[in-house]
């Protein structure tokens, strides 16, 4: 080889080495970066079962609190364990079981709270056992059985009042008027909201989200019995249909 041949020799092994350069600089980055990846992960995974543990004190605490009728503590607990985990079907169910035992505890011993066979009664005396219920019940449930024609100006005059009311087909002459009111009410519409809660599974709505729940159609049209999370005593569970809340007040 000439003079030429022996410059060009070590310039070929340097361009031969500038792609394995460039290869082990790539994989070493590469490593790196799973390295990193792998403790990150490792991390992520204490904060996840650290959140979960608390999330389980929460469920727990706000149990005890609903077994001790302290509703309003029981609430806290369990919209703190919706931040955590705001899809968690079972808790909209606890915190709606209990937004509904607190109506209940305001409707007061009585269910029925107020309770009126109006069909034998003229339209003025049914307008006055409602203005005399409103006046004596200021939380709860009344009922009243009325004439058709009754019934409309009954239900009218209750939601002019800001309750809830729900009619319902009680003979060929005559409809039941269901009608909720006071806190009773505004815990009831909680209570609605949280089993119907947007960010809930869709596949598990319409109150069949929780496998311990049974629903048996109660007198009321807008009553259920079913069994709480929270505890496994019955107690009644209110479905309010949502395209209602705004006409209703």
């Amino acid at each position: 080889m000439g003079k030429k041949g022996i410059e060009e020799g070590p310039r070929v092994l340097k361009r031969n080495r500038v792609p394995l350069i460039i290869g082990g600089i790539v994989s070493t980055v590469i490593l790196i970066s799973i390295v990193i990846l792998m403790q990150s992960d490792e991390d992520n995974t204490e904060i996840v079962n650290m959140d979960s543990q608390e999330f389980k004190d929460l469920r727990e605490q706000a149990r005890i609190d609903h077994s001790g009728k302290k509703y309003e503590q029981a609430i806290l607990k369990l919209k703190g364990a919706l931040k955590m985990r705001p899809q968690n079907s079972e808790v909209w169910n606890d915190l709606g079981a209990t937004y509904y035992a607190l109506g209940l505890e305001f409707a007061g011993s009585t269910w029925p709270s107020w309770e009126r066979d109006l069909t034998a009664n003229t339209i003025s005396e049914g307008h006055l056992e409602l203005e005399t219920a409103l006046r004596e019940v200021e939380s709860g449930y009344l009922a009243f059985i009325c004439p058709h024609g009754m019934a409309a100006q009954i239900a009218q005059k209750a939601k002019q009042k800001g309750a809830y009311v729900s009619n319902k087909h009680w003979s060929s002459t005559s409809k039941k008027v269901n009608i909720i009111v006071g806190r009773t009410k505004e815990f009831f519409l909680k209570a609605r909201d949280s089993w119907t809660a947007p960010k809930m599974d869709p596949n598990k709505r319409e109150m069949k989200q929780c496998a311990l729940m049974s629903r048996k159609i109660c007198e009321c049209p807008f009553v259920l019995k079913t069994e709480s999370l929270c505890e496994d005593t019955k107690t009644r569970v209110v479905i309010i249909p949502s395209h209602d809340v705004g006409a209703h007040g």
